[in-house]
């Protein structure tokens, strides 16, 4: 049993109400970081050759409490000049490189279970396509050179555990294996005070701000039991897995941040989840086996220049939001009793609950500039799937609010049961996914509102982007006289992508102003099972809700500049009435709104005239009756 309390510090400025104030003709890093690493083997052996019965368990468990922080507290002031004389500074820039090697035969670590084998599916054909399950995974921080100011927090978390219960006797044997896992982590990346890091001098303006945070959590869980016995054999095996990860990168209320180049909030949550669970019973008379995996993860990642914050940049403000998820899950095992009366039972369960938030915002009454004209670019999410699936981005200058989030799941339940009398079992899944994406400018804010010379590609983006992808499998083979058997997969997605501008905010660009939200769902289930015998018995039933909620808006928006305002909605659904507001509010001329009329006829499906007099804002509406109109009556009341 292993039990973690940490606590991961570093800052600038520290006691309420003081003033801590730092200069430099350098950079400054506040960096904070942490690995922690967990491992755990359990194992028993228990046999009674003479005895009538034998009795083993093995049990494993792990709690991680951890709390990693970097941040210029409340009345801190900071400058650094970061000149081209002085070294640069290397920083966690957001995110971590992963790569996987063939690991090595320590005996003392817990190593891949290899069951993805080539051997098994033949080449290219395994269904477990996670690498973790072969190789052994590595992940560090992704690092970049910058002059001026960084605020990193990172924190790594690497959780491997094994339990293996093995037992035999003449007459009856129990065997169990359970490995429990439970864990809080909160990485946090903050500047509450003021900050600049300018060098003064127009020749060398190429000083940074940096605030990130990032967090990666991998499990590899491993739980096997085995049970022979002369008369009944039992075989539990329990995989339990409880995890809350946080990880939050914010400019606070208040804070005042300025940089000659680009000021960058970065939040990253990276999650790789891989977990085994197996059994078998075996007995001349009965055999029962059951794997049981349950898993359930909360993330919350948060990029956010908070209420009344100045951030102030010459070249780009980024406020960036990410987190993927990678999760696999194989529960196996089974049971065989094969005495003339005998009867074999066989169940394998998994079931996954996943609760994520990833919001990017500028909050409410901020004032955000950034005038793109450094020479770096932002790649965003451009609103457009590409025919192969991807989601398609392009290069900007300027203000980029972007949160995007992928969950990446694989799920097989596989059971079996053999004997003479009777063969019962079955495979079942239960998969949860709620995922929350959001990218927000808030109530008030004020976008590059400040003045000063902008880029001419200076443009503004608001995006979000859900991607989630789902393999399921359960299933089982059932023999006897009389076999019963039967899968089931039952899943359930719900998540929500939002991209949006509040009210009364105040957005200018020079160029663009977009405002996206993409998402795409892709599940392949399958269920199967084979009941063989004089009476078999055998069904399967594979049932996936997906519901979401896809919005890109904004509401009393006031915007500036060429081509200022696009919103797209990529649900395959009709163009929405903020289409036609911007028509309204002077961002599309009437070709643009005309354009998007034209998809719309005559039918029920079509809006009402006072909808669409509502959203174009057209004072010649009462030209237009209740009843629906067609595109050409619509387009003949907009005004030139």
């Amino acid at each position: 049993i292993y039990l973690f309390d940490l606590t991961t510090q570093a800052y600038v400025g520290r006691e309420t109400g003081s003033t801590s104030t730092l200069s430099t003709d350098g950079s400054l890093l506040v960096a904070a970081d942490n690995v922690t690493q967990a491992h755990v083997f359990a194992g028993s052996v228990a046999a009674s050759l003479g005895g009538p019965a034998s009795v083993g368990a093995s049990f494993g468990s792990i709690h991680i409490s951890k709390q990693t922080n970097a941040t210029i507290e409340p009345g801190a002031k900071v400058t650094a000049k970061g000149l081209a004389a002085t070294d640069a500074i290397s920083a966690a820039s957001g995110g971590f490189d992963v790569t996987f090697d063939d690991g090595n035969s320590d005996p003392t670590e817990i190593q891949p279970p290899g069951i993805a084998t080539n051997d098994l599916f033949g080449a290219g054909q395994s269904p477990v396509t996670d690498q973790a399950y072969t190789k052994t995974r590595n992940a560090a921080p992704t690092m970049a050179s910058l002059r001026g100011v960084a605020v990193t927090a990172t924190a790594r978390d690497v959780v491997k555990g094994q339990t293996y219960s093995a037992g035999g006797a003449a007459k009856a044997a129990f065997e169990t294996a359970i490995l429990v896992r439970t864990g809080t982590t909160n990485t946090n990346a903050a500047v509450n005070g003021d900050v600049k890091a300018d060098s003064g001098e127009s020749s060398d303006a190429n000083q940074d701000v940096l605030v990130s945070a990032s967090t990666d959590y991998h499990q590899l869980a491993i739980a096997g039991a085995l049970a022979i016995a002369g008369k009944a054999s039992v075989v539990p095996a329990v995989n339990w897995s409880v995890t809350n990860l946080n990880t939050s990168a914010t400019i606070g209320t208040g804070a005042k941040v300025y940089s000659s180049a680009d000021t960058l909030v970065v939040a990253k949550g990276s999650e790789h989840l891989t977990i085994v669970t197996a059994g078998f019973a075996g007995s001349t008379n009965a055999a029962f086996d059951a794997q049981v995996a349950v898993d359930a993860l909360t993330t919350t990642v948060t990029a956010e220049i908070e209420d009344s914050a100045t951030v102030d940049a010459n070249g780009n403000v980024v406020v960036s939001a990410v987190d993927n998820t990678h999760a696999t899950h194989v529960a196996g095992g089974a049971a065989v009793a094969l005495s003339l009366e005998s009867a074999g039972f066989g169940a394998s369960f998994v079931y996954f609950d996943i609760d994520k938030t990833t919001t990017a915002e500028i909050a409410d009454s901020a004032a955000v500039d950034g005038r793109g004209t450094s020479s770096t670019t932002v790649d965003v999410l451009d609103g457009s799937v590409s025919k192969s699936g991807d989601f398609a981005t392009s290069s900007i200058h300027g203000v980029a609010v972007q949160a995007q989030t992928l969950e990446d799941i694989q799920n097989f339940a596989v059971a079996g049961a053999a004997g003479f009398y009777a063969g019962v079992g079955g495979g079942i899944l239960y998969t949860h996914v709620n995922s929350d994406t959001n990218a927000v400018v808030g109530k008030g804010a004020r976008i590059n509102q400040a003045g000063g010379t902008p880029g001419n590609t200076q443009s503004v983006s608001v995006t979000a982007g859900n991607d989630v992808s789902v393999t399921n499998g359960a299933g089982g083979l059932f023999v006897g006289l009389a076999a019963l058997g039967g899968a089931i997969d039952v899943g359930i997605i719900r998540n929500n992508t939002t991209a949006s501008i509040g009210e009364v905010a105040v957005v200018g660009a020079a160029a663009d102003v977009d405002v996206h939200a993409v998402s795409r769902e892709n599940v392949q289930s399958t269920a199967f099972s084979s009941a063989e015998g004089a009476v078999g018995i055998g069904g399967s039933v594979s049932a996936w809700t997906l519901g979401k909620k896809l919005e890109s808006t904004y509401d009393t928006v006031s915007t500036t500049g060429n081509d200022a305002l696009q919103l797209s909605s990529h649900d395959g659904q009709s163009p929405t009435y903020s289409d036609f507001g911007s028509y309204g509010d002077g961002q599309a001329n009437r070709t643009d709104a005309s354009t998007a009329l034209s998809s719309y006829d005559a039918d029920a499906s079509s809006p009402t005239g006072s909808m669409l007099a509502a959203g174009i804002g057209d004072t010649t509406a009462s030209n237009m009756v209740a009843a629906t109109p067609g595109s050409t009556e619509v387009q003949d009341c907009l005004l030139y």
